[in-house]
């Protein structure tokens, strides 16, 4: 539902404020470093196959009449950055069906060929793509599948079926306790907003907001965003739980203790920048959502709630193989009384949290890179 909600907000700005939307620069804290692509992006239908040229490759983006064009995707800026080590790269943005696909793979020759399917409406479906992928002596050698966060599609099942043995599938959440061998298949980062500007390098921004450790910041903890119930609880009542008191859903706080209330863009991300603790109550189906990648980015540590089973199933995978663990550096609790214990333990050891803080960014790089450079082994000439 998140990513609908999102969806809905991002095609009203794509269509009301051009294909580069509202551009929210965050440049200030960040190194000016460019994202090293000469990519054309959305070529729209026909036009894709006018500039395809001899073993450049071709990123196809399916959706039905009707559906989200590539321009409002929201995790495009974040694509962009998975792609910086590729090189040049043709991202079009055609219709889905079987006949279109198998011309796709007729006219681009040499040219490696992946897809992009998102789980919004009106989107191509993976089953639609076996017959077109079976029948095709060409096979796609990526897939990258945004926005699954109710766990449709079993990827032990469905992945082979459409993908070849030594493909590369990325895809976003994790709900199983296994993902398949062959294709390779990973899970990748949520992103963030496709309208915060880090220069094509979050891993750059997330290395220079980790100086200066956490003693340096202005609130022990933040929750940035309505209080509102959820599908995984009621955030007023987070927040009394975090605060120990009882916090009505009208109040915002902002003090040395916590900020409370509703920020936008870069004001957002600023009150992440300043904050030790990132509360995380999604308002979906998955126990993840983009403020865990903007708060960590922003050197913020996430703290998660739930069963460990469900914190297992969300969370499992989320690191690079090298990696010392499979779970992120965050603070995991089954409740939130719980989770306040936690930081305050972590508050009152800063030993233990600047050594838990400086891991954020280099799990975050790791992963990052990990899937970069082996975007670059799949689609590079």
């Amino acid at each position: 539902m998140a990513h609908v909600v999102t969806w809905l907000l991002a095609f009203i700005s794509a269509n009301s404020l051009g294909a580069n939307g509202v551009k929210l620069n965050v440049s200030e804290y960040y190194p000016r470093k460019p994202i090293p692509l000469e990519a054309r992006e959305g070529v729209v239908g026909s036009q894709c196959y006018d500039e395809m040229k001899p073993g450049l490759p071709v990123l196809a983006y399916l959706r039905r009449a009707g559906g989200m064009p590539y321009k409002a995707l929201w995790e495009r800026t974040f694509l962009k950055e998975l792609l910086r080590d590729v090189g040049d790269v043709l991202i079009c943005d055609i219709h889905g069906n079987a006949g279109e696909v198998q011309e796709l793979f007729r006219r681009s020759g040499d040219s490696p060929v992946g897809f992009i399917v998102a789980g919004y409406p009106q989107q191509m479906a993976l089953v639609d793509l076996e017959e077109p992928v079976q029948k095709s002596a060409k096979k796609p050698v990526v897939l990258f599948h945004f926005s699954d966060e109710s766990g449709k599609y079993k990827p032990t099942y469905i992945y082979p079926r459409i993908m070849p043995h030594d493909g590369l599938v990325l895809r976003q959440y994790q709900f199983w306790s296994e993902l398949p061998a062959a294709p390779q298949t990973r899970i990748m980062p949520l992103g963030y907003n496709m309208h915060l500007d880090f220069q094509g390098d979050s891993c750059a921004a997330a290395k220079k907001n980790a100086l200066g450790g956490p003693s340096s910041r202005s609130y022990n903890w933040a929750f940035v965003g309505g209080m509102h119930a959820t599908p995984w609880g009621d955030r007023a009542s987070m927040v009394s739980d975090l605060l120990g008191r009882r916090f009505a859903a009208a109040d915002q706080l902002d003090s040395k203790e916590a900020f409370v209330g509703q920020r936008k863009g870069t004001a957002m991300f600023e009150v992440y920048r300043q904050s030790v603790f990132a509360p995380n109550l999604p308002g979906a189906k998955n126990n993840e959502c983009f403020r865990v990648y903007e708060s960590a980015i922003a050197g913020a540590i996430p703290v998660i709630v739930g069963e460990e089973d469900e914190i297992q199933r969300a969370y499992n995978y989320h690191a690079d193989p090298s990696w010392s663990d499979k779970r992120p550096p965050f603070v995991f609790a089954p409740t939130w009384a719980d989770a306040r214990t936690q930081m305050s333990r972590l508050l009152e050891n800063p030993g233990e949290l600047e050594a838990l803080h400086a891991q954020l960014p280099a799990w975050y790089c790791s992963w990052m890179h990990g899937l970069q450079q082996e975007l670059a082994q799949k689609l590079s000439r």
